[in-house]
This record gives structure tokens, sequence and C-alpha cells, in this order.
């Protein structure tokens, strides 16, 4: 049976390349998502190791830091040959030029401790004296013998600057999460002296108290090396015993494999999700190999035939089909992985600049694990010796009197009742589990009771409702298909003109001829489109619940507010030139001033809010023109929807007593001398408005403290908005007015939103590939199956441009209808999903990304054309008498 099995697949290399292709695409997807962890890991434990330099054990600790007293404790203990303290806290470096903030470091007593080798000059031997690292350096533009100013960041007291002398200039620290690069190396003495005591006059504080004085108690963790010949078990016990039990105390390797843990999870998770959608390509290569197999054994009939006439048995026949296809599986899952490592390797210095950026360094070279080998070239043999189980099944069915009887094409099977019986129910199934996940996540989140727990087990739930879905439509596609294919077809035919109708006919015809064969075509297509829907309509819905929220957070597209304050609380007036620069700006449509007082309101039942409410001009509220809002009126107050539920008496027609407050003093009952009894309305609005009349009577002489500002629907929000900032810094000295709003709050999100769209679309890029491998290879083989049927079409007249036609129509019809199927089950359960992961209904808006359905048809249009291409000149290659003669 090997040499019968290498015969076959020997003669059937052209048929069986493309479901190689495809199991090669998904192979090598596989190895790199398995490789994505590994070499974020690898990179990491690198840089960990780098930063530790050569300590052997750490110590560390989380409740409070070490004190001078907890350092010299651990030199003192036997098996120490040298210990020195380790932070990273944000000390800031500035000088007239700029500033910048950077970890801090001491002077080793050890040099192997120091992992920053000195480029330049030399460490610091007095107090104030500094060695800043090189990207400190170059930032700030200072070099050895310049002075900068370094300051200790001091809650809830004065910030501490003290003058140090750049003595030389270190190398840079690995980065790993976000750590940083830069650091400054100061003497023990100074750094233990840096806090808010280190003084007013500038200088260093008294060192002879010898105290971790300062707001950070002195450093977080202790990095000893050991003397030569020292177990490390034992330094560690008496670790414990001299300083102390409530610091942890690591070998290297241990305190490594622990920060790996805490920092890889987004990574392991990151790997999860590549394995996944490599587990998708698989099963949609699954698809693709089926249906070659299935055609193969059709062709193969006669032949399969003389063979039992010759003794071969049924399980014989069925071993040699099953070994060819563990054959194409070994030899196409082992080019994938060699592919996928070549790619890999091509792009690291692309993937190395993207990990830089988030903090993350990747290794130089890549050194996949046997793992990350093996598990493709098995998984992607697995996939078509279970692909080929159905095939090898019908092929030991062939009876030998087949070899008698002439060849014909196969045609398609009937469907049974039970398979659409099974297809209904599980469909019934999984839209229960799905909208029951839906209901339970409004239900919960309506009530506050939406935890992380439980929100992750609703999405388990509708991720098994849409595995039951997936079930439904493999089942049921055969009934959907054709029926879809034909409505299709009889469309495009009364929209052409007659002369191409024949054509068309044709077409439609073909693409049903065999509904099981193109029903596992198209599924292969509605695979890659469901989870290109699902991703683009979640992202469409955040979008627009994004909208919703901002819109009711904020009141116009970019504010900007007034950083001072009167001595009775109230923000200060800006000066009007800000509004002219603002006015000014590139991209900015209007600009309104708007009064804003600090006012209790009061319901007259106890309750009383303190907040700030606005008092915009007509300019201002013209900024707002997309929003339903009432006029002003002297005597009413307009508040947001949210104020309804902390009292009865501030929902619309009630009222409530406005009086100005003090922000910085405790809420109390309003003087009613000086408050306003006015008329509750209740709309969309970010928060409580009154006219200006009402504000200035409240709190006279009130000016505009904020500025309401429109811009154009096609500027960029974050370049606008640092124009603007850039704009007011220009004409303000001093502290300077805050710009917020829904434009820059949009910017920020919609940067993080795309960053996520495009990794996921990237990923399930593959498997619509291999989908449309697939649809070319259903099409060649389809041509091939019926080369007398098309000789014959063309010995009666039909052109070549007819043929054509046909075979474009046919793969076309696949394709759009496997994208349109795709669609309506990535629209709802992308509407699922994101109405789930809100989990409050009325804080979810539901789009349709109309935008990418359109691209993703009309790619689906071409996409199906180029796949008719290489059958099309095959059917027309070969000329009609030579396809006529038997075979």
């Amino acid at each position: 049976m090997l040499r019968l099995a290498a015969g076959q697949a020997r003669h059937s290399v052209g048929r069986l390349a493309a479901a190689g292709l495809a199991v090669a695409l998904a192979a090598g997807f596989l190895l790199a998502g398995l490789m994505t962890g590994t070499l974020v890991e690898s990179g990491a434990r690198e840089v960990l190791r780098t930063r530790l330099g050569g300590a052997d054990v750490v110590a560390t600790t989380f409740d409070a830091s070490f004190t001078r007293e907890n350092l010299e404790a651990v030199r003192a203990t036997d098996g120490v040959a040298a210990a020195d303290p380790s932070t990273s806290v944000a000390y800031r470096v500035s000088t007239d030029d700029g500033e910048e903030y950077v970890s801090v470091a001491t002077v080793p007593t050890d040099p192997g401790l120091l992992p920053r080798p000195v480029r330049s000059g030399s460490l610091p031997a007095a107090d104030d004296e500094a060695a800043v690292s090189a990207s400190t350096a170059e930032s700030l533009g200072v070099s050895v013998g310049d002075t900068v100013t370094l300051t200790v960041p001091s809650f809830g007291a004065d910030d501490v600057g003290v003058s140090v002398t750049v003595t030389g200039v270190t190398a840079d620290l690995p980065d790993v999460y976000g750590w940083g690069r830069s650091s400054v190396t100061l003497t023990e003495d100074a750094y233990f002296s840096l806090g808010p005591t280190a003084a007013g006059d500038g200088g260093m504080s008294d060192l002879s108290s010898g105290a971790g004085s300062g707001w950070h108690g002195g450093p977080g963790s202790i990095l000893v090396r050991l003397a030569d010949g020292a177990d490390a078990a034992g330094v560690i016990d008496d670790l414990q015993a001299n300083v102390g039990p409530t610091a942890a105390y690591l070998t290297s390797d241990e305190y490594i494999a622990e920060k790996l843990t805490e920092f890889t999870g987004n990574e392991d998770a990151l790997t999860i999700f590549a394995v996944a959608f490599g587990t998708v390509a698989l099963v949609v290569a699954g698809l693709v190999i089926g249906n070659t197999f299935q055609v193969l054994i059709a062709q193969r009939t006669r032949h399969l035939a003389l063979l039992r006439c010759v003794g071969a048995t049924t399980g014989q026949i069925r071993r040699s089909v099953l070994l060819e296809a563990v054959v194409l599986g070994l030899v196409a899952s082992a080019a994938g992985v060699l592919l996928g490592y070549g790619v890999l390797a091509a792009t690291l210095g692309l993937w190395t600049d993207a990990a830089t950026s988030i903090g993350v360094e990747l290794p130089t070279r890549i050194s996949p694990s046997p793992l990350a080998v093996l598990v493709p070239i098995v998984a992607g043999t697995a996939v078509c010796t279970v692909a080929a189980l159905a095939p090898a099944h019908l092929a030991s069915r062939v009876p030998p009197l087949a070899a008698m009887r002439p060849v014909t094409p196969p045609s398609g099977r009937t469907t049974s009742r039970g398979r659409k019986a099974w297809a209904i129910a599980l469909m019934v199934v999984g839209l229960a589990l799905v909208g029951g996940g839906v209901l339970a996540a409004t239900a919960l989140g309506s009530r506050g009771d939406a935890g992380g727990d439980v929100m992750v087990g609703i999405l388990v739930v509708q991720i098994v409702g849409s595995a039951v879905l997936a079930g439904s439509l493999m089942l049921g596609l055969v009934f959907v298909v054709p029926r879809v294919a034909r409505w299709i077809g009889a469309a495009v035919q009364l929209a052409l003109p007659g002369r191409f109708r024949a054509t068309v006919r044709l077409g439609t015809a073909n693409s049903v001829r065999n509904p099981h064969r193109t029903s596992a075509t198209a599924m292969a297509l509605v695979i890659g489109i469901t989870l290109v829907t699902v991703v683009t309509t979640a992202v469409s819905t955040v979008r627009a619940s994004l909208d919703t929220f901002l819109g009711t957070t904020y009141g116009a597209d970019v504010q900007v507010e007034s950083a001072g304050t009167t001595d009775d609380g109230q923000a200060t007036a800006l000066d009007p030139a800000v509004a002219d620069a603002v006015r000014s700006v590139d991209g900015v449509l209007a600009v309104g001033g708007v009064v804003q007082v600090f006012v209790e309101i009061d319901d007259r039942d106890g309750v009383v809010y303190g907040t700030s409410v606005a008092a915009p001009s007509p300019e201002a509220l013209a900024t707002l023109e997309d929003r339903d809002l009432p006029e002003l009126r002297d005597d009413e107050i307009v508040l947001p929807p949210s104020f309804a539920g902390s009292s009865p008496g501030w929902d619309s027609g009630g009222t409530a007593v406005v009086s100005p407050a003090d922000p910085f003093e405790e809420p109390g009952e309003p003087d009613q001398v000086d408050g306003r009894e006015l008329s509750v309305v209740l709309a969309p609005v970010a928060a409580p408005m009154i006219s200006t009349a009402s504000a200035r009577d409240l709190v006279p002489g009130a000016g505009e403290s904020s500025l309401w500002v429109d811009i154009a629907d096609t500027a960029d929000p974050a370049e606008v908005t640092e124009a603007i900032e850039d704009a007011i810094a220009a004409v303000v000295d001093g502290d300077q007015p805050y710009v917020l709003g829904n434009a820059v709050e949009r910017a920020g999100v919609d940067e993080a939103i795309d960053t996520v769209m495009y990794v996921i679309l990237g990923l399930i890029t593959i498997s619509v590939v291999i989908a449309l491998v697939g649809v070319t290879n259903t099409l060649s083989l389809s041509v091939i199956e019926r080369r007398r049927e098309i000789a014959m079409l063309r010995a009666v007249g039909m052109t070549r441009a007819g043929i054509r036609g046909s075979l474009l129509l046919e793969g076309v019809l696949i394709t759009v209808v496997g994208a349109l199927i795709g669609a309506v089950t990535g629209v709802g359960l992308g509407w699922a999903a994101s109405y789930t992961l809100l989990a409050v209904g009325d804080a979810a808006t539901l789009a349709v990304p109309w935008a990418g359905l359109g691209i993703t048809l009309a790619v689906a249009v071409v996409a199906g054309a180029l796949a008719a291409v290489i059958p099309t000149r095959a059917a027309l290659r070969v000329p009609p008498v030579a396809a006529l003669g038997s075979e």
C-alpha cells in the first residue's frame, strides 16, 4: 500500500498542491503563534538578568522599603560578598532645557553588581555628584561637568530639588515592560539622604542620621552577590533571621521566573489568542482537504475498482488514501513550519521595533523550541488525516464492477431530513446560549452585579453557543447555499442583457450542481468572514457606544478649562486672548465661552449635591448642534438623567434650590437667601446647565472660565488638540488651562481600538486566504471533472468568453454567498459580544459596520474572480477534440 499511495500522490501532485498550500499556511501560522510567547519570554529573561547584574540573591519587600540598617544587616550576613540597593521609583532630572524621569542607582560596592558600564567620565565620588545614562544625557543635552537638578517627588509635601554635577555617562539600562532605560547613579550616602527632609537650602541634608529619610524610605529591593562557595539556601535562611521575615529572598533565577510570571500574563494570552486563530486556520484547511480528497476519489473510481478486481481489500484501499493524506500533512506542515520560521526571521526587525515601543525587548535571534516545531507538524498531519477519513471510507466502498462502467462525474448527494433537523436543533441551542448570555449580562449590568468572574462565565457560555452555531452552519449550509446562489444568479440574469443570460444560467447551475462540495467550500469562507465581521461589528458598536458615553461626559469636542480659582473656590475667568488663540487653530469650527460656577443643589428633602454647573453662551451651545437640548431659561436648570435617580424631586417637572458654594468645603444646607428655586428639566447633558443670567445672579461678576470648541469631522482630533495646547501656551504665562473633552479622549481610545482591530484582522486574514485557496482548488477540480462537458459546450458553439464567464460567475457566487452568510452571522455575534461586554443594556449603542461590510463584499467579488483565473486557463487550454476522447 505504501507504493500505491506514493504512486497516487505522484500522479496527483498538481491537484494536491492547493490543499498542501492551505495546510502549509495554517501550520506556519500556528508556529508563529507558538513562537510569540517564546520570543517575548526570551527577551524579557535576558533583560531581567542584565538588570540584575551579577546578583545571586534578590531581597524584595512590598509592604515597606528597606532602611539603611537593613542594608548593613544584609552586608554583615555570612556568605554575602556585596549588597547594593535597587529601586524603580521615578526621580526627576531637569535642566533649563527640559526634564526626564529616571530610576536611581548607587555606586556599587562590587563592580559585578553594576549592570550599566561607564561610557565616559567616572562614577560619582561625592554626594553632590551623579552619573547619568546615555539617553538622559542626550535628551537633556548634558555632558560631563554640567549641573542638573535631581528632584524627589513627594506626595503631600513640596518637591525637593538638589543640584548635582555630572561626573560620567553610563550605558542605558535594557528596557522591560516599561521599567525604562534612563537612570542616574548617586553615592549611597546621597541616595539615602534624598527626600522631603533634604531641605530647603538646596543642598544635601545632614547625613549623620543614617536614616532612609525621604518619602521613598529607602530601596524596594537589595541585590546580593554571594561569596565564592557560599550556599544560596543557607544564606537566605540567615538573611531571614538577621534582616527580618517580612521580606522575600529569592535567588536570581527564582526572581526572574517570578517576574516573568507576573509580566508575561499578557503574552501568554497573546499566544493563546494566536494559537486559537491558528487552529481556526487549520479547520479551514481541513475543509479544503476534505473537498480535495472527495473529488480525487471520484476521479479514481475506475482505478480503485481495477485494484479491487486484482485482489485489493477494502482495508488496503482505505489505508492507501489515509497514507496519502498523512504524507500530504507531513510534507505540507513541515514546509509551513519552514515558511513560518522564515517569515518570522525576515520580519524580526519590525517585531522588535513594535515591541520596543511598548517596553518589551525581543532577542536578536530566533531559536524555535521543539514544541513550537512539533505541534504544527502533528496538528497539520492530524487535520489532513481526519479530513480524509470520509473520502477514504467512500474509496473503500467502490465495487469491482465499477471498472466496467464509464466514468461519470459524481453527482450531488441528496440531503436527509435528519441532517436538516439536526441543523435546526443546533441553531436553536446556539441562539439560546448566545441570546441568554446577552439577557443575563443586561440584567446583571442593570443591577450593578456584572463582576469580572461573572462576565467571563457569560462569555464562555456565548463562546460555546457560537461553536454550536458553527456546527449548525456546517450541517445546514448544504440547504442554504444552493438556494441563495440561485437567488443571486437570478438577480444577475435580470440585471444583464439577454446575450449574457445563458452564461449566467450555466454558471449558476454549475455552482449548485454538487451542493455538498459547494457548501463545504463556502463554509471555509463563512468561518473567516464571520470572524472578520464579528471584529468590525464589535469595534463599530464600541465606537458608537463610546460616542454616546463621551457625549454625556463632555459637553463638546474639546473643552478648555481655567486652572485658577478665586478665594471662594470659584473658577477664574479665562483671558479673552485664549479664545482668540483657539479660534486661529486649523480644524476649529466654532468656539464659545461658558460661565462655570460651583453650586449646591438641594431637593428640599435632605439631598444636597455639590457640583459645577455650566452656563454656556449661544456660541457655546452652537458647538453642541448635534445634541437635542432644551432652551436655557432663567427659571430652569437642566440636569443629566442620572440626577433623577438621586432624588424624586430632580425628575422633570420638579424643583431644585441652587446656591453658590465653595468646592473645598463639605456640602451643607444651602443658604436659602442666596439660593434660587429653579424648575428641573432632564436632558442628555454632560453636567447641569443654567442660563448665563442665572449664573451671574448666583455669583456676581462670574466670567467665562471655560471654552467649548467644535472641531471639523475631517480633522485629526489628536493633532487639533495638540495645536490648541500650543496656541494657548503662546498667549498664557504661568498655569496653563486644562484641555480635555470628547475629542481628546476619543483620540486615545481610537488608537487603542485600531491597534487591537488591526492585529485581530491580520490574524484572521490567514484563514480567509486559505479559504480562497479552497475556492480555487474546488473550481480547478470541478473543471477537471467536467472536461468532456466543457468540450461539448465548445463543440456546439459556446465561445471561450462564455466558458470563461460561466467559471468566473461560479467562483464569484461561491465567495459572495459565503461572504453574505458570514456577514449576517458575524453581525449578530458581534452585537452579542459587544452588548455583553458593555454589560448594561442602555450603555450599548449597536452599530452596523456598513463600510466594512461593503469592502468585504467587494473583496469577495474580486477574490472569486481571481480564484477562477487558473481553473479557466486550464479549461480553455485543452482542445475540445482531445477532451472528448475517452480517458
